[in-house]
């Protein structure tokens, strides 16, 4: 995982830490929004 996808599942996991429900992920072209969504299903489950 890169750096920046990292980053995103970091601010991910804080903010559902929180409590915050409704996310919003703006990711441009081609940087790994699937990577990034899959990891994230992998530490949830």
């Amino acid at each position: 995982m890169r750096g920046y996808q990292q980053e995103v599942l970091d601010t991910i996991m804080k903010k559902l830490q929180q409590n915050v429900r409704e996310i919003f992920i703006e990711m441009p072209a081609g940087t790994g929004k699937n990577s990034v969504i899959k990891q994230l299903v992998e530490v949830l489950d």
